[in-house]
């Protein structure tokens, strides 16, 4: 018993069945969140449509990706350059360059055997005819495409870039990447341009002062030589001078370097003072700025229409340069309105003056650390005394000028190749565009389905458990424990299919069912209570509220006790609402109330019910005030009686919480069992009742669950595993017939001896012997004799 509600308790953990058990009720639930959740989900696929999808790859040169000087072995540098190419193909600039492909002017008409270089030849913003380009793509249609984010650049694992777009049409797709790999090439074919003529210039520079010092160093040697008249070192000082002359050439290669970054620095940091941090954004232009865009086009055309028929002094002339003014301050202020965004040139060149500037730093420490081997071989040279080490240091130094100048040249030569290739060596584009397609727009159908079953799974299991947690009904024998704050006796499952009148006395109709065996075990604990307390002869079954099962509780409780081979006397002490005598098919006409109003003598109401050992006390006719009845002192003396007369005596009360009642019953009896529906909500009256037992005194046994749901029972579960309780066509037996067993005695009263008792009613003694009572004198004291009750060879338990 005690593993049993230990088990029943422990179902208060969030353990795997307590999780499953809440999942399998709100099943329903949940398979509604999923049903809406992939339905939405299904339903806004469509509203992605199906788009078209161009790409073309561009192809950096080696030169741009492995510098001069750059031996290649840096893949985080080639990296960092790949990068900075893609910043530039999505920089505004380029956005700009690609706006202008969408315009075609004179050179189209004039060129149309190669319409990509007539396009390429537009300036932008310069285009003398706004009109439409082959494919039918517009201006606000590249701009709305920018702003969406549908023109994309990236990088792989290889060196390639590839530009791709998104959109409904095919050919506008392939134009679009056209015009902005197009762009692209001739944005960064122009700014390399100018970087490799810087580097030129530097060299050239360079190369001038490389020349007078060796021509200096020469002249030196020469002069040295006829001096000396010298021509080799002597072996002493070849050694040293074996180190020190490579020490020599480090220290001018660090130096040319170090020049050469410097010259790098200061022309970059020229170009980074000029260059804007930001830039307005090319397609945030107002209507306005377009509106004025066009006519100072429109302008322009009618100024150079009208150009080779009148003169500059023409006042008509005058008049539209006038109105070309205008309209370009204009755009001028409509250009301070646009919002600005950063400028790719403007961020490479701030990396790469950071970058020259840590090289510089470099190569000043390694210039010490060289320089100080440098000195160091040279003073020991100097203390060969009597050697000429003269002739072989000029030597040195002539050769270090010679190489220098060498390397500066071939540096030169590389630089003028560079600046003279053809444009196709900076960038290349790899084939025409191609698309594929029509593919789904926006993410992946399958994905987005299987995403959101999860999700709805996740959702439906969170407001199962989100509403099992805010559900404070009372459910399981734990809530039960800690509501009342005793222990649970027993836990008693909802009745889901059969006759619902069959519960009261299911113990006795049906004792195979899995109901039955749940009232035998609180059955079972209160046996093994009265071994534990043999003082306890009496026990009243209290509920909170009415509808709580109470009355089935105690008249199971009685089966059972009786069952076990008590001797029971069942008490429905509920005179305001009385129902026992329904469940056992007695009258109802004589009862309790008749013995504590009426007078009458309590063996005159015993009824004798269809169960073995059980005998019932109906609650016999309402009173008006069944609360001063059970006040009485006739009502402690019947209470007395019927425990000398039996085993247990168990006594049915009307709702502790709506009446006096029970608390009355409850100083009465010796011990008290409370019965709690389930999946009530507790309003606090719980414990009131319990603080109401207490001051009574009574000891308090226990707490019944009822009506639990048979899912949060694992014994109804196991049950059907060792018994089946049915007729093998799911019917139940049919209830017992038995007659009351031979062991009752008929209940016979024994009068006192006192004034106005009467010994002549034979007519009442005929009827009464019809039912085995013997009435007695009304007015004589209440006394049941034990054996006339039990009979004298059964004693009580």
């Amino acid at each position: 018993m005690n593993s049993v509600i230990m088990s029943e308790a422990n179902q208060n953990q969030w353990d795997f069945w307590r999780i499953y058990r809440i999942l399998r009720k709100r099943v329903w639930l949940i398979l509604a969140a999923v049903i809406i959740t992939v339905g939405t989900a299904v339903i806004g696929l469509q509203f992605f449509g199906r788009q078209y999808i161009a790409y073309r790859y561009v192809q950096p040169s080696e030169s741009i990706l492995r510098p001069i000087g750059d031996k290649g072995e840096d893949r985080d540098a080639r990296a960092r350059r790949l990068e900075t190419l893609v910043q530039i193909a999505r920089s505004p600039n380029v956005a700009e360059l690609a706006l202008a492909q969408t315009y075609r002017d004179k050179a189209l008409a004039e060129n149309p055997d190669k319409p990509e270089q007539a396009l390429q030849s537009i300036p932008p913003g310069k285009a003398d005819v706004a009109i439409l380009s082959d494919a039918g793509v517009t201006r606000e249609d590249l701009s709305s495409l920018r702003q969406a984010g549908k023109v994309n650049v990236e990088v792989g694992k290889t060196d390639l870039i590839m530009f791709t777009a998104s959109m409904p049409n095919p050919d506008k797709a392939a134009a679009v990447i056209d015009a902005y790999t197009v762009a692209f090439k001739k944005y960064y074919e122009d700014y390399s341009r100018q970087s490799f003529r810087n580097n030129v210039s530097f060299l050239e520079r360079e190369m001038k002062k490389a020349r007078a010092e060796l021509e200096a160093k020469e002249k030196a040697l020469k002069a040295l030589r006829q001096q000396k008249g010298i021509v080799d070192l002597q072996s002493a000082v070849q050694g040293d001078y074996s180190i020190l002359t490579p020490l020599r050439k480090q220290v001018e290669d660090y130096q040319t370097q170090l020049a050469s970054v410097r010259t790098l620095i200061a022309e970059k940091r020229r170009q980074f003072a000029q260059t804007p941090e930001t830039l307005p954004d090319p397609v945030a232009k107002t209507a306005a700025a377009q509106a004025l865009e066009k006519e100072h086009a429109d302008l322009m055309a009618q100024y150079y229409s009208m150009r080779g028929t009148y003169t500059e002094e023409n006042p008509i002339m005058q008049q539209i340069q006038r109105r070309i003014r205008e309209v370009e301050a204009k755009l001028r202020e409509e250009e301070q309105k646009r919002p600005r965004v950063a400028n790719a040139a403007y961020l490479s060149l701030r990396d790469e003056i950071r970058s020259l500037e840590a090289r510089a730093k470099e190569l000043e420490t390694s210039l010490t650390e060289v320089r100080s081997q440098v000195a160091k071989y040279e003073q020991r040279l100097s203390n060969y005394q009597g050697l000429d080490v003269d002739l072989q240091a000029a030597t040195a130094d002539y050769q270090l000028a010679l190489d220098s100048y060498n390397r500066l040249f071939q540096q030169y030569q590389t630089a003028l190749l560079n600046l003279n290739a053809n444009t196709e060596n900076f960038i290349t584009l790899m084939g025409p565009t191609a698309v594929e397609g029509p593919v789904h727009a926006g993410p992946n159908p399958m994905q987005v389905i299987i995403a959101a079953i999860l999700l709805s799974l996740f959702l439906g299991i969170g407001i199962a458990v989100g509403l099992e947690v805010v559900d404070n009904t009372v459910k399981t024998t734990y809530d039960a424990q800690q509501l009342i704050g005793l222990p649970v006796t027993g836990i008693i499952p909802r009745l889901e299919s059969g006759d619902r009148n069959l519960l009261p006395k299911i113990t006795h109709v049906d004792p195979a069912s899995p109901h039955a065996e749940s009232y035998r075990f609180v059955g079972e604990d209160i046996l093994l209570t009265l071994e534990e307390n043999p003082d306890i002869r009496s026990i009243m079954v209290a509920t909170v509220r009415p509808g709580q099962g109470g009355t089935s509780t105690v008249a199971n409780l009685a089966i059972t006790l009786a069952q076990g081979g008590k001797r029971v006397i069942l008490v429905d002490g509920d005179m305001r609402r009385p129902s026992l005598h329904k469940v056992f098919n007695v009258s109802n006409d004589l009862g309790l109330s008749s013995v504590l109003a009426n007078g009458l003598q309590i063996a005159e109401v015993l009824r004798p019910t269809e169960v073995d050992n059980l005998v019932l006390v109906p609650a016999g006719p309402a009173p008006k005030n069944p609360w001063q009845l059970l006040r009485s002192q006739k009502m402690q003396e019947v209470v007395e009686a019927l425990e000398q007369s039996c085993d247990i005596v168990l006594f049915d009360t009307p709702s502790a919480a709506v009446f006096a009642d029970a608390s009355v019953m409850a100083s009465l009896v010796d011990g008290v069992v409370v019965v709690v529906r389930a999946n009530h909500i507790p309003r606090g009256s719980e414990l009131q009742v319990k603080h109401l037992l207490n001051k009574a005194k009574v000891k308090l046994l226990g707490v019944v669950l009822n009506d639990a749901a048979p899912e949060m029972v694992d014994s109804y579960y196991y049950h059907s595993h060792y018994y089946h309780h049915t007729n093998g066509k799911g019917e139940l037996p049919p209830p017992s017939t038995a007659k009351p067993s031979s062991g009752v005695k008929p209940v016979a009263v024994r009068q006192a001896k006192g004034k106005g008792a009467s010994t002549s009613k034979s007519t009442q003694v005929k009827e009464a012997e019809k039912t085995h009572i013997v009435p007695v004198d009304p007015n004589a004291r209440v006394e049941v004799r034990r054996e006339d009750v039990l009979g004298k060879d059964n004693p009580p338990g």
